[in-house]
């Protein structure tokens, strides 16, 4: 595993124990106002089942980017709804004081409250923005990357020997080989790669290979397929080749798709 990919693992243990320690400290200060107060028991049990509900799902889930900003949120959403719920028990504690009081305490509560929402919008849109970053970051990390696209040509003799050249006229075959990187972020997958190979005439040259369904591929030269594992995999495909010509060989690699890689190679 690469010390970037390291890097992001431990990132996201450490935000998912920070949301599991956060969320210890909601229901430690809701079990502490439901042993004093009696008048919103109710609405705060609610609120300490919804918690516990949060804290189980985190502790069987994985250290998946898109859940931990999940759980991020509806943290967020519980404390804000708890906030408020704690809010009210001040409000009706205050009440009970006196009429002047609680109009004086009322109509400082109410600017609190609203100086409060607005911190917490301001909050959230922050941490939205950070969610949004670290959601580029991880999908930045969890891309497979392809390298050392490598191609030479070879004559197959009448014995089954196989010698490389670099002449047209004795190639009657082309190998090709390629790197997937290692990536622990990428889950497990199978691949399908097509190549394209043009001749110097910029004309494609096509096999009528077929894909696992049967399906003649009429736009590419050659197809493979393999199974990723998270490991570093060499990706290696030969494609015979009758009569080539002398001249500049063009060779594009996709994934799916998606062109992954491309180059050339000469025969004289």
């Amino acid at each position: 595993m690469s010390a970037h990919s390291k890097g992001i693992i431990v990132s996201l243990r450490s935000e998912k124990a920070e949301l599991t320690n956060d969320l210890e400290k909601i229901k430690l200060a809701l079990e502490n106002t439901i042993s004093k107060e009696g008048h919103l028991n109710k609405e705060l049990l609610e609120e300490k089942q919804k918690v516990n509900q949060l804290l189980a799902k985190i502790e069987k889930g994985n250290y998946n980017p898109s859940e931990i900003s999940k759980y991020k949120i509806e943290s967020k959403n519980l404390e804000l709804r708890i906030g408020y719920l704690m809010n009210e028990i001040e409000r009706y504690k205050k009440k009970i004081d006196s009429t002047e009081n609680e109009l004086v305490a009322s109509n400082t509560e109410l600017k609190n409250i609203k100086k409060t929402n607005e911190d917490l919008n301001t909050n959230n849109l922050n941490l939205n923005k950070k969610l949004q970053l670290v959601d580029e970051k991880l999908n930045r990390a969890s891309r497979l990357g392809f390298s050392n696209l490598e191609i030479n040509a070879f004559r197959i003799k009448s014995s089954g020997e196989i010698t490389q050249t670099n002449k047209a006229s004795k190639t009657n075959l082309i190998k090709i080989s390629f790197l997937i990187s290692e990536n622990e972020l990428v889950p497990p997958q199978n691949k399908t790669f097509y190549y394209q190979l043009f001749d110097p005439n910029n004309e494609l040259i096509t096999h009528n290979e077929t894909t696992t369904t049967g399906e003649k591929i009429e736009d590419y030269t050659a197809i493979s397929f393999a199974h990723y594992q998270n490991k570093a995999l060499k990706i290696e495909k030969a494609i015979p080749i009758k009569d080539p010509i002398p001249g500049i060989y063009q060779l594009k690699v996709y994934d799916a798709a998606k062109l992954i890689l491309t180059n050339s190679f000469q025969i004289n």
